[in-house]
């Protein structure tokens, strides 16, 4: 290997490593601009999710994306030793790796299918959902009203995609029922399993629905679970799209939690 091809492979590490740092570095700021706007109105919080997560894609996405065609074409350079390709080849997995973090973390900040409306991503959720488990699902009175937008739309849908793991996990049920209600006030949703229920005790670990009563309660929501031993399981919640006093209750238990 020559020298000339020790400098390219060593910028390319360094390269490498600075992007690795700015994705660390803007994660640690993305956390604290997050614990910020916690204080504020849950449509405050949507807002910034959603400009953070552009600012990711566009800034850190292409310096990703720049690198990977650079490292791409270096691997066709003419008289590349073959051992250099090798550390090209392994800088390039290593890049991959990165886009597919900064894809996780611009997931988690705006979920994917929601660009297109709230309809189009729970219709798209179940589908998948049905086929991978071979659970049937029927959408009931999906009044949505309009399909406007709001902040309560995210939060609504990850915790449909928790219901539905848990149920696939744990219900042992052959249909789920969702119900979808939007109003001027309130975005509501009730998902009701025919599965095995709930024991009576205290909720499984591991389950999802502490997770499900945070992100209720950071939107100012209510949550209620209820459960009989084999006649299956129903979580509704219901979201305000309006603002709400904070610190307000958010969990009503009904018998045992999954």
């Amino acid at each position: 290997m020559t020298a000339f091809h020790v400098d390219i492979l060593s910028g390319c590490s360094v390269l490498l490593a600075a992007l690795s740092l700015a994705l660390l570095w803007r994660c640690s700021r993305l956390q604290r601009a997050l614990e910020a706007a916690r204080a504020c109105h849950p449509r405050v919080l949507h807002e910034e999710r959603q400009r953070i997560a552009g600012d990711i894609h566009d800034d850190l996405g292409q310096n990703l994306l720049t690198l990977k065609i650079e490292l791409g074409a270096l691997q066709s350079f003419p008289g590349m030793p073959p051992s250099a390709r090798v550390h090209l080849a392994t800088l390039l997995s290593h890049t991959d790796a990165a886009v597919r973090s900064m894809r996780g973390i611009i997931n988690g900040l705006r979920p994917v299918g929601l660009e297109h409306g709230l309809r189009c991503a729970v219709e798209r959720q179940l589908t998948e959902f049905s086929r991978i488990n071979g659970i049937q699902y029927q959408l009931e009175a999906a009044q949505y009203g309009s399909d406007a937008a709001c902040a309560a739309d995210a939060t609504l849908f990850r915790v449909l995609q928790e219901s539905l793991s848990n149920i696939a996990r744990h219900a042992s049920a052959t249909e789920v029922r969702i119900a979808l209600c939007r109003t001027a006030d309130e975005l509501s949703m009730t998902v009701r399993d025919n599965g095995v229920g709930m024991r009576d005790g205290p909720p499984r670990q591991g389950c999802g629905l502490l997770g499900i009563e945070h992100r209720v309660a950071a939107a100012g929501g209510c949550f209620v679970l209820a459960s009989t031993p084999g006649r299956g399981t129903a979580l509704t919640i219901s979201l305000p799209t309006a603002p709400v006093a904070a610190n307000q209750p958010s969990f009503v238990p009904h018998q045992a939690r999954r």
